[in-house]
């Protein structure tokens, strides 16, 4: 069976040529706005690590994701740039996300307090290790419950 319009079924085709050209206008065309693509459910279907790698490489300044695999499985990918994930996660996971540098929504004090404690902790290794730390503060959502 095949992908074409004549089987009856939808089919995407994803250039990343295409993807690239449009991140490339939006930048020029925002003047100095930072660029978060919403990443979230496969990159919509359309292949989330390829389409958040070439992303990062025509200058996105992070990515925003819906849930904590999502974020995870694109710093597992190598996406080196800032993740934020707008499902508020498990308060025992604040941690992990604060090692890996993962932005978190907060919906909770208990998050809240754990995301901020293991954020500090992170900030202190890595202040000992010569590393210049992340900025945390503008990837903690606080309070806005999202996925509650």
């Amino acid at each position: 069976m095949s992908n074409s319009p004549s089987n009856g079924r939808a089919w995407v085709e994803v250039d990343l040529q295409h993807v690239l050209a449009n991140a490339q206008a939006v930048l020029a065309e925002a003047r100095g706005a930072r660029l978060l693509p919403m990443v979230k459910a496969d990159a919509y279907g359309h292949g989330a690590v390829a389409v958040t790698l070439a992303l990062e490489t025509a200058g996105a300044d992070g990515f925003c994701v819906a849930t904590w695999d999502e974020a995870l499985a694109l710093r597992e990918a190598g996406v080196r740039a800032p993740i934020l994930s707008l499902f508020s996660i498990p308060a025992d996971l604040a941690r992990e996300a604060a090692r890996l540098d993962l932005g978190t929504s907060v919906g909770d004090g208990v998050l809240l307090g754990r995301r901020l404690q293991a954020s500090l902790a992170e900030l202190a290794r890595s202040v000992k290790g010569s590393e210049v730390p992340g900025d945390d503060a503008r990837r903690v959502l606080a309070g806005a419950g999202h996925g509650e």
